[in-house]
C-alpha cells in the first residue's frame, strides 16, 4: 500500500517532476515495533533538502507519523520490522525544466519488509572496489535526492558479486557504498571520506560522528585515496536501516572484524535496535 499526498494510491502523473528529472528527494527508515528508528535525523536532512532544493512542503513529522500509523495498520501481515520510504518530488507540469506555477509538492509513503541483516552483522560481509564513479553535485553534495544514476550503474557493476561495492569520485578519492557510508581503521584511527563534494551524508553515519567523542573514539573526516585502502586494517559500512555492517574481505584481501570496527558497532547497536 502507498500513500501519495496522505491518500491511497497506486500512480502518479505521467508528468511528475519526479519521474521527468529526478527532482525530489527521498528517506528510507527504518521502523522497529511501530517506532522510526532516527526519526528526528530523518526529519531534518529532510528539511535542509527542501531548503537547499527549493522545493515548498512543510516536513510535519505529527503528519508522517499518523500516515505511518495507516501504513502499518494496513500491513498486519509483515514482521515487526519494516522499511518506511519517504519520497518527495516537486509535483508535476512545467515546459522543460522550468518551473509551473503554482506547484505542488507530491509526498508518497510506502511501507516494506526490513531486510534480515542478523547474519551479515556477526559475519561481515564482502566488499570489491569498483570504477563507476561518484558524481560531484557540489551545493547539493550530502542530499539524499532522487538523482541516483551512478548508484544504479555501479550495482549493475557490482552484479552481486560482494555485498557492498566502493564507490570513487573523479580524483579516486573513496567517497561510499552504493548505498553505505564508509568507516575504515588503519590501527591507529578510524576514519570516513568527507563528502564535501559527492556522496550521501547518511543520518548514522552523521550520529556516530556526533557521538563518537562520548564513546572514547576519535574518528577523522578525510580525503582517502584508492592506494590508502591498501593499509588498513578494518572497515565497516553503515546505513540507517542495516546499521554497523563489519568489512571481512576487501578486494580478496581478508580484513579483521574483530577489532575497534567492532567495538564501534556494539556501541551503536547498544543504542539503537538495529
Amino acid at each position: 500500500m502507498y500513500l501519495l499526498n496522505g491518500e491511497k494510491a497506486e500512480h502518479i502523473s505521467i508528468a511528475d517532476r519526479g519521474l521527468a528529472y529526478g527532482d525530489g528527494l527521498f528517506e528510507t527508515i527504518l521502523v522497529v515495533d511501530g517506532s522510526p528508528i532516527l526519526w528526528n535525523e530523518h526529519l531534518a536532512r529532510l528539511r535542509l533538502g527542501c531548503e537547499l532544493l527549493r522545493i515548498p512542503y512543510d516536513v510535519d513529522g505529527d503528519s508522517l507519523l499518523e500516515r505511518l500509523a495507516e501504513l502499518l495498520a494496513g500491513n498486519k501481515e509483515m514482521s515487526a520490522r519494516y522499511v518506511l520510504k519517504i519520497i518527495l518530488t516537486r509535483g508535476s507540469g512545467g515546459r522543460g525544466y522550468a518551473l509551473p506555477e503554482p506547484h505542488r509538492p507530491v509526498e508518497i509513503m510506502g511501507l516494506f519488509a526490513a531486510p534480515d541483516v542478523v547474519s551479515i552483522q556477526a559475519q561481515g560481509g564482502s566488499v570489491r572496489t569498483l570504477e563507476s564513479q561518484a558524481a560531484e553535485y557540489g551545493a547539493y553534495a550530502g542530499l539524499k535526492h532522487l538523482n541516483r544514476l551512478e548508484q544504479v550503474m555501479a550495482a549493475i557493476e557490482l552484479d552481486g558479486q560482494s555485498f557492498e561495492g566502493l564507490m570513487f569520485d573523479g580524483s579516486g578519492c573513496l567517497v561510499e557504498g552504493t548505498r553505505t557510508n564508509i568507516f575504515l581503521w588503519d590501527e591507529e584511527k578510524i576514519f570516513t571520506p568527507t563528502l564535501a563534494k559527492s556522496g550521501v551524508k547518511g543520518v548514522l553515519r552523521q550520529y556516530i560522528l556526533n557521538n563518537a567523542p562520548e564513546w572514547g573514539l576519535r574518528i577523522d573526516e578525510a580525503d582517502i585515496a584508492r592506494a590508502k585502502l591498501k593499509k588498513i586494517k578494518g572497515m565497516a559500512l553503515v546505513n540507517s536501516v542495516m546499521g554497523v555492517i563489519p568489512v571481512n574481505q576487501l578486494d580478496g584481501k581478508l580484513l579483521n572484524i574483530d577489532c575497534v570496527i567492532k567495538e564501534l558497532q556494539e556501541k551503536v547497536h547498544k543504542q539503537i535496535p538495529f
